[in-house]
């Protein structure tokens, strides 16, 4: 289930979907959801993406880190290459901006 925001008459409404990608419903937890949205943050900042960069972005330490790589590498929402840089898959990406959209509508409704 994703957890949609939108903001009606000053409110944020909430609304829950079940979203699929390719026929297969996607799960991921709200922490996964995270490395996501930082990596998508990284690597439109950046040329490349490491572990290293994803630990420094999340505050987190890097055998923590490599744990959920592994993770999201395993369900296949990212990718590493032969020079250990992250990329997003097609799923992953739809993720990490359907989070990041939730966050800027958050932000956004704070404001109000």
């Amino acid at each position: 289930m994703w957890i949609n925001l939108f903001l009606y008459e000053n409110r944020v409404i909430l609304l829950k979907q079940l979203e699929t990608w390719m026929g297969e419903e996607m799960y991921i937890h709200e922490s996964g959801e995270n490395y996501l949205e930082a990596i998508l943050k990284i690597s439109e900042h950046s040329s490349r993406c490491r572990s290293v960069d994803v630990a420094k972005e999340l505050g987190f330490s890097r055998p923590s880190v490599s744990v959920m790589i592994r993770e999201l590498r395993e369900q296949g929402f990212i990718e590493i290459d032969e020079l250990n840089n992250i990329r997003l898959t097609e799923s992953g990406k739809t993720i990490a901006k359907s989070i990041s959209e939730r966050h800027e509508i958050l932000v956004k409704s704070s404001m109000i």
